[in-house]
């Protein structure tokens, strides 16, 4: 016990802690043979028969290295009215260095990328936690809430701070690691509605193939003339104005009830089903967003095939916000009392009914706003395409001690 007398009499205050930690630390997702060069064999026919050639598979990079991450935090602890009220908040600083990228390299070399330590970025962020816990009785419950952000910055990209640009899925969808900017926004065109009619046509910048109907996309740089790459500008990314989730426990007797709920606001998706369900295509099943084409609504006219200025040619039309909340787990249960159990030799028995993933509260058309296609790859963040539904399911169980 401490002789310390700082706030001894302060009945209402459980605990208060200031919490300051420094710490530097590697990131270890090398191969033991990811600085080596690699290479494969396939079989070719020269036209006397079938002969092995050998091809690079990796490009050598003797430098490669881990990253370095040196993090700051400050964080806070409160606790009142014996645990009626809990309070936790933190700040945090974190820089990276020595960044290890999936970067493209020239296709002269017969590869397409190469992984390099380039470049450094930062993140800082708050964290808050909320908790509540009473009896009363039979009764009890508790409540915990969390609340938490993250802005991230890349700092530098090597020499020349060159950008660095990467493909979705398709073509025509980019992402672009730009310094000053998060890592993996969006780089596409602004669509903005369709032509409605010839005189539009003519007075707005556009492909040569556009047609009345067609989706009207910005000229970005404003030179008079629309162009596919020249006119691409960052439409956002993937990363969340900030993250929330909460739970409750409740209890009375020998039943409980617990519910699990968790979040994110603001951020957004690149949805790339929306080339095909959206396109108005004649060889294309369609959503109802059909009904509302050229010249019932803002939709893009029909088109025989798959091509055009359309919903096909990717822009902010395929950029959703992402936001929702989930019901991510329901459970009720009751807990026999063991005078009921002991006889059998049987103490602790609780049955219960259970279910995961039930409600998900969105404006996200996709199936599952919590999707990223290339979840390995950090430049390539908030991708939908031809993904699965997240599983809703249910569960009966019985929990007992011999």
């Amino acid at each position: 016990m401490s002789d310390e007398s700082f706030l001894r009499d302060v009945k209402w205050l459980d605990d208060l802690k200031l919490r300051l930690s420094v710490g530097v630390t590697g990131n270890a997702q090398i191969g033991n043979s990811e600085y080596l060069q690699l290479y494969g064999s396939t079989n070719i026919d020269l036209g006397n028969g079938l002969r092995p050639q050998v091809y690079p598979s990796q490009i050598a990079n003797p430098d490669l290295g881990w990253e370095r991450n040196t993090q700051y935090d400050v964080g806070l602890d409160l606790s009142f009215w014996k645990g009626t009220l809990g309070l936790t908040a933190d700040y945090y600083y974190s820089k990276t260095t020595d960044m290890l990228f999936d970067v493209p390299v020239s296709s002269v070399s017969g590869l397409t990328s190469s992984n390099m330590n380039i470049g450094s970025m930062e993140n800082q962020g708050v964290e808050l936690g909320l908790t509540s816990r009473r009896r009363f009785g039979d009764f009890s419950y508790s409540f915990s809430a969390n609340w938490s952000l993250n802005r991230n910055k890349v700092l530098s990209l090597g020499e020349g701070n060159a950008d660095i640009i990467k493909e979705a899925s398709f073509d025509g969808a980019y992402y672009i690691t730009r310094v000053g900017q998060p890592v993996g926004c969006y780089y596409l065109l602004v669509q903005d509605g369709i032509f409605h009619n010839k005189e539009e046509l003519n007075s707005y910048p556009h492909f040569s193939t556009t047609q009345v109907g067609d989706f009207r996309f910005v000229d970005a740089n404003g030179n008079g003339i629309l162009e596919e790459d020249a006119d691409r500008v960052i439409v956002g990314n993937y990363m969340p104005d900030f993250y929330y989730g909460f739970s409750v426990n409740l209890s009375y007797k020998g039943f409980d009830l617990a519910a699990n709920f968790q979040g994110v606001y603001g951020n957004e998706i690149l949805n790339l089903e929306r080339r095909y369900l959206m396109s108005n295509s004649m060889s294309q099943n369609m959503t109802r967003d059909a009904l509302q084409r050229f010249p019932y609504g803002e939709m893009n006219r029909p088109n025989r095939k798959l091509t055009g200025n359309t919903a096909a040619c990717t822009s902010t039309f395929h950029v959703e916000d992402g936001s929702y909340l989930r019901l991510q787990n329901l459970s009720l249960g009751y807990t026999f009392p063991d005078k009921w159990t002991r006889k059998a030799g049987i103490s602790k028995l609780r049955v219960y009914v259970q279910g995961s993933n039930l409600f998900t509260w969105t404006d996200y058309s996709g199936y599952n706003p919590e999707v990223s296609n290339h979840a390995s790859d950090a430049l390539r963040p908030g991708e939908d395409y031809c993904s699965y539904p997240l599983a809703r399911t249910f569960s009966v169980g019985i929990n007992f001690n011999l």
